[in-house]
């Protein structure tokens, strides 16, 4: 199974302004990431918008999202095609 991980990004010049995106195999390896700009730095993105960035990196939820109070947010997700190995 892959999970999705959002969490806000940790980088000096978009702290607070942006959230990363990485996702997850069961082994904890990341087969794909990247970083989204939030509308406004204090808000964190809405199921709506992770769900777009999701879709943008070719993936889609298949399971509820779940959010933490330190604006992480998890949730199961699977390709849109399958995966190309090397």
């Amino acid at each position: 199974m892959l999970t999705a991980h959002f969490y806000p990004s940790t980088a000096d010049e978009i702290t607070g302004q942006s959230e990363t995106v990485e996702i997850h195999t069961d082994d904890a390896d990341v087969i794909a990431d990247d970083v989204e700009v939030r509308d406004h730095p204090e808000v964190t993105l809405t199921d709506a918008q992770r769900d777009a960035v999701l879709a943008r990196m070719h993936f889609r939820r298949v399971g509820a999202w779940v959010a933490q109070p330190d604006g992480r947010a998890n949730a199961p997700v699977e390709p849109v095609s399958p995966l190309r190995t090397a």
